[in-house]
This record gives C-alpha cells, sequence and structure tokens, in this order.
C-alpha cells in the first residue's frame, strides 16, 4: 500500500511540474521533530520526521505544492506494551508567502495542507489505516543564493478520528501533533525567484 500511495505522489508531482511549467519550482528535503498531542499522546513520545516537498509559484504571494513526510513517533509503554507510532503524511499544501528583505530573499510564509495520513499505531491487532487530515502552520524561508534556500516550519496536524483507533473508554481516540523542521529547498527553474 506504502509503494502504491508513493508512486502516485511520484506521478503527481511530475504531472504537477509540467502542468505548471510558468511559475518557479523547487523541491525540498526536511526533517525535524514532532510532538504528540491529545489523545497520540497517550501512546507516542516526541520523535522525529524526515521528508521531501514541491512546491510552485502563482505570482509572488501564493504556491502550491505537495508534501511527502515520514513521521517515527518515540516508544511508549502501554499497558506493558512498547508502542513506536509511525504516520506518513502526503498532503496538498497552499502558501501565503509575504517576500521581504533586500530583494525580497527572505519569505516568512503561511502555510496549510490536506491529504491523507497513513496512521500505523504498533499496537497488537491494529491494522495500519490511511485517514484524512489537514495541516496549518507558520515558517519561514532565505535564500541562501540564487538556486539554494534554508527555512524552517510548524505546523500542527490534525488528523480525522476513526471507528479503529479507541480511548481505553471506547471513545474514538484523536490524532494529532506538531512538527517542528527545518528545510534546504532547490529552484528548479521554471519563472523568477520568489
Amino acid at each position: 500500500m506504502r509503494l502504491k500511495i508513493g508512486i502516485l505522489a511520484g506521478a503527481l508531482l511530475l504531472i504537477a511540474s509540467s502542468a505548471f511549467a510558468a511559475g518557479m519550482q523547487w523541491l525540498g528535503l526536511n526533517g525535524g521533530a514532532q510532538f504528540p498531542s491529545g489523545d497520540l499522546s497517550d501512546g507516542a513520545n516526541t520523535g522525529w520526521l524526515l521528508g521531501g516537498t514541491y512546491g510552485h509559484t502563482l505570482g509572488e504571494k501564493f504556491a502550491i505544492g505537495a508534501d511527502v513526510n515520514y513521521n517515527a513517533f518515540g516508544s511508549k509503554t502501554v499497558a506493558s506494551t512498547d508502542l513506536s507510532p509511525k504516520i506518513v503524511q502526503y498532503t496538498a499544501q497552499g502558501y501565503y508567502i509575504m517576500p521581504m528583505g533586500a530583494g525580497k530573499t527572505q519569505f516568512p510564509y503561511i502555510k496549510g495542507g490536506l491529504g491523507m495520513y497513513s496512521v500505523d499505531t504498533d499496537a497488537p491487532g491494529l491494522s495500519t489505516k490511511s485517514l484524512f487530515g489537514a495541516n496549518l502552520g507558520l515558517g519561514w524561508n532565505k535564500m541562501m543564493n540564487a538556486k539554494t534556500s534554508f527555512g524552517i516550519d510548524g505546523l500542527y496536524h490534525w488528523i480525522s478520528q476513526s471507528d479503529e483507533f479507541k480511548k481505553a473508554n471506547g471513545d474514538k481516540a484523536s490524532l494529532g501533533y506538531f512538527s517542528l523542521s527545518a528545510h534546504v529547498g532547490w529552484d528548479m527553474g521554471g519563472g523568477a525567484a520568489k
């Protein structure tokens, strides 16, 4: 299933890159930490994330893109069972960019996305489940030279509830987390810099 989703995400990126050849396009790699919140924090500790991003500017202030991130949460013992949840994020993203600085080389932004989150709680008897989710947060990007940028962002991720993931009292569990990551991006051409 993950292989099929990965192939689909790659195909969508290739289609998007040719469809939007007029604006600047970028590819990025990111890594960082994530912090479980709500019911997810009962079965997971702080962990790490690694992923990639594609983006395309739609003028100076707006951009669209896609994120694929692998999130490995820290192990936590629940009812004598060690759990190490994992979540793979496949989301379409939108950006509102605020260029600033001399030569407009710094870009604070608001970022939000919608898509699928493949959740593996690592609990015995529970399978991996793909659920709808959303994210929203803030970031900052700085052009290091004409083709390379560095930045950070912080997002809150909300994942829809499922009958499969429940709390001890039988209520559906909330699966939310915060992520904080740093990223390096490369301008792939197609237009003027952001």
